[in-house]
């Protein structure tokens, strides 16, 4: 009768298994030996050179290094937590187990403290208005091209002797931006305009004239609804 052997769960895997309930992703580092686990601040991907981290690896007083590959209980050791963004390295975190203390019995207290700062500095992406409007251009099959301060998309001209044959569509925010956050949107302005930049007349205006906030994704689609039912008859 064969006996089957348990296979015993490593340090890096027990901890990576804990962040994961706390929505935080631990990576083991191939290219160092899998010697620690790296946490992105700015993300859930790996994170490369000079991106802010947080670095978790073992200790002990007799080796300094352990391997977070290592069966937990494999040696005596506590968890680190370091800070590193490429040009700094300091130590945040140093877990209390003693020598006598199995590795990883703390992985509680230190999953604790990870979560803590990781929501503490996490830097939490922001919705761009403009990036709003382009995928809901992008859903009627439309890609505008980029100004300093607005989206432009090419058509053809209406009347080519009362301003050339290069007319576009402009489309701009009050403020006027298109990299302002989708949560300070106060509204798209689409204008048609002729080869002189001139302005021939309004296709779209989600400006709030009493200077209120306007719902990005709704005005975006409106936008983007009334410049494809205008390039239906008017393609460049």
């Amino acid at each position: 009768m064969s006996v089957v052997v348990p296979v015993r769960e490593t340090a890096g895997q027990q901890m990576t298994r804990t962040l994961a309930t706390s929505g935080i992703t631990a990576h083991t580092d191939a290219d160092a030996g899998n010697s620690w686990l790296a946490i992105n601040l700015g993300g859930a991907d790996f994170p490369g050179v000079g991106v802010p981290q947080l670095v978790a690896y073992l200790y002990d007083t007799r080796e300094d290094w352990l391997f977070v590959k290592e069966p937990v209980g494999s040696f005596p050791g506590t968890w680190r937590v370091a800070y590193d963004d490429g040009t700094r390295s300091r130590i945040l975190f140093y877990g209390s187990a003693s020598a006598m203390k199995a590795t990883a019995t703390e992985t509680a207290e230190c999953v604790a403290f990870i979560t803590n700062f990781y929501k503490e500095h996490t830097t939490v992406p922001v919705v761009v208005s403009g990036n709003v409007l382009v995928d809901a251009l992008a859903k009627h099959g439309i890609s505008p091209v980029r100004d300093i301060l607005s989206y432009a998309v090419p058509v053809k001209a209406e009347d080519p002797a009362k301003g050339g044959d290069d007319w576009s569509i402009y489309v701009a925010d009050h403020q006027p931006s298109i990299d302002h956050p989708a949560a300070e949107h106060t509204g798209w302005d689409v204008c048609l305009c002729d080869g002189n930049g001139e302005p021939v007349r309004s296709l779209y205006d989600g400006i709030r004239r009493d200077g209120s906030l306007a719902d990005c994704e709704r005005d975006s689609s409106l936008a983007a609804a009334a410049i494809a039912e205008y390039l239906s008859t008017h393609r460049a």
